[in-house]
């Protein structure tokens, strides 16, 4: 049962024997602590695993310029437009010149 985004397994919930419970959890940046708070009965044991998903992997970049050898004053125009992400999508590209 759920309360607050809370679970709570009341009693008569779990088999006695043996009982695995998969419970999707969301820990975004917002949502970066998972606490547990288990007992059980006297005796009994409580064995707890978190798998992940792997960590954040690093966008790649594809970076194209408009010139090789620009001559003084010229402009040249950087696009990296066709970089990717392999978790989801560039939201944001930003250049730091020094």
């Amino acid at each position: 049962m759920w309360l607050n985004q809370n679970l709570i397994l009341t009693p008569g919930s779990l088999n006695i024997t043996t009982q695995e419970v998969r419970i999707p959890i969301d820990l975004t940046e917002d949502k970066s602590t998972l606490s547990l708070k288990l007992k059980g009965f006297p005796g009994s044991f409580v064995k707890v695993s978190i798998y992940g998903e792997g960590s954040n992997q690093p966008p790649i970049l594809n970076l194209t310029w408009s010139s090789d050898q620009p001559l003084e004053d010229e402009v040249v125009l950087f696009d990296a437009m066709a970089s990717t992400d392999p978790d989801g999508s560039v939201s944001e590209v930003h250049f730091d010149w020094g």
